[in-house]
């Protein structure tokens, strides 16, 4: 599990992972940043926001339009908290 010292860190992973997302493009809007100090301050695992980004990625076509927000994530993060700590370990864990 990856554990950010700081809000900072946390973006920086967060803004990393979004880089990264084949259903994305660019970066999500400012307005964001309020979004992910709201994550990082009710305690939200890095990990389960990354297992977020994967999963919500994997359930969407790829004829959509990119995401352009992160708050398009927000539902699945919130499915997650309720899921079994070793789904979250595989979701993270597939290639």
């Amino acid at each position: 599990m990856i554990t950010p010292h700081s809000l900072q860190d946390f973006e920086r992973e967060i803004l990393a992972a979004w880089r990264r997302l084949p259903c994305t493009r660019g970066h999500p809007p400012r307005t964001d940043h309020a979004l992910l100090r709201s994550l990082y301050q009710s305690g939200l695992s890095l990990s389960l926001i990354l297992a977020a980004f994967r999963l919500a990625s994997a359930r969407r076509s790829s004829d959509l339009p990119p995401v352009r927000s992160i708050a398009y994530f927000r539902s699945v993060i919130d499915e997650l908290q309720n899921a079994d700590p070793a789904y979250i370990d595989y979701l993270i864990a597939r290639p």
